[in-house]
């Protein structure tokens, strides 16, 4: 009995595929990488205890700096990840699967943050003026690394991967009074693509 048991296993075994046995892999083929392809910004308001989103924020609002936030989502095309394997033995072809999420692989070579007004800064006698690099005055928030940093400083590091969960700059200094901005932000990736993209107008207050 234990002979013929054992060889209904084996003969079992040599009939199942290694791999996924059709030519769908299903959920399981999902995107190997992706292709970032434009960025969206988004003035935003955040909440107390971190740098999650609480609400969007119309033209024009009035908004504490310490609760405000440029909220910058890359756009991309998922390349997918179901790739035809050769197979072995019994079966020559077979679909290999894997549930692996996307993975960056582009790399950023500067982000760079504008405004249409000087910025005036609390307590110091140093003015930003409109249209200089406002970089030194605003940290962001990497969602991929889960990093809060001042900006300068994330972009020293190298191969910066170029994340699709976006991230969120926000203002570490004090503004002198409030003050009306458009902010622009120039996001470029070291493959030399480029985006330019500007939010709509807001009014930052000490």
């Amino acid at each position: 009995m234990k002979k013929y048991l054992i060889g209904g296993i084996l003969s079992l075994t040599l009939l199942m595929p290694w791999g996924c046995n059709t030519d769908d892999c299903g959920d399981l083929g999902g995107p190997q990488y992706f292709d970032i392809t434009n960025v969206v910004i988004t003035n935003v308001r955040l909440i107390e205890d971190g740098y999650s989103i609480e609400e969007s924020l119309a033209a024009n609002s009035s908004i504490p700096y310490q609760r405000f936030g440029l909220h910058l989502m890359p756009a991309a095309d998922y390349i997918s990840m179901e790739n035809h394997q050769p197979g072995s033995g019994l079966f020559p072809a077979a679909y290999a699967c894997s549930p692996m999420p996307p993975q960056p692989t582009e790399e950023i070579a500067d982000i760079a943050i504008f405004s249409n007004t000087d910025f005036i800064q609390a307590n110091s006698t140093r003015v930003v003026a409109a249209g200089d690099t406002l970089n030194s005055l605003f940290n962001i928030y990497d969602r991929y690394s889960g990093r809060i940093v001042g900006l300068p400083d994330f972009l020293v590091d190298d191969h910066l991967k170029a994340s699709d969960e976006g991230f969120i700059l926000q203002p570490a200094v004090m503004p002198a009074a409030e003050q009306a901005h458009e902010f622009t932000v120039h996001y470029r990736l070291t493959n030399n693509e480029f985006y330019s993209v500007t939010t709509m107008p807001v009014s930052l207050t000490p």
